[in-house]
């Protein structure tokens, strides 16, 4: 008689034995069903309803009597309107469809400015180095051991000849 480990497959934690595919397929249709069910459900008793009146725009319209139509003076007088400047006139030589502004020269640098240039500090330096080296590591680190996880895998260990064969 074979024993039941053999015939089983190991699974090394429970989230795995619950992200199959075909168990997500099957969570997905039966939520699909459920939530049709009840739609269908909640329609077919008791046929259509009455709103219950619990939104705002189900509320009943309040009725406005006749004096409150008429016209009111307004409570804040309006501001007197600015009068705005006119337009100064546009020179020639900017074209009719796009102004065309005059081409600014930048000054280059000359030997003597170039020492002025802060550059950066060798601590500065030093520091920037270091947290690139622990950022590079903690990477590498990582890397490391989500190879060693995928290669402990049975699939892959058996495509790789190291594993018993199925």
């Amino acid at each position: 008689m074979a024993s039941t480990a053999a015939t089983t497959p190991s699974v090394n934690n429970r989230a795995a034995l619950w992200v199959k595919p075909s168990r997500i397929a099957a969570a997905g249709a039966a939520a699909m069903a459920i939530s049709a069910l009840l739609l269908f459900a909640d329609s077919s008793f008791g046929g259509p309803r009455e709103p219950t009146g619990i939104l705002k725009k189900d509320t009943v319209p309040v009725a406005v009597l006749p004096s409150q139509t008429m016209a009111r003076e307004p409570v804040m007088r309006r501001e007197p309107k600015t009068p705005t400047p006119a337009a100064p006139e546009r020179p020639a030589e900017w074209g009719g469809l796009m102004r065309r502004e005059a081409k600014v020269v930048v000054p280059l640098a000359a030997d003597g400015d170039a020492s002025k240039m802060k550059t950066s500090s060798g601590f500065g330096t030093v520091m920037l180095c270091i947290v690139a080296v622990l950022a590079l590591a903690g990477f590498a680190q990582q890397a490391r051991t989500a190879l060693a996880q995928l290669l402990e895998q049975p699939e892959i260990q058996a495509m790789l000849g190291k594993g018993k064969a199925k």
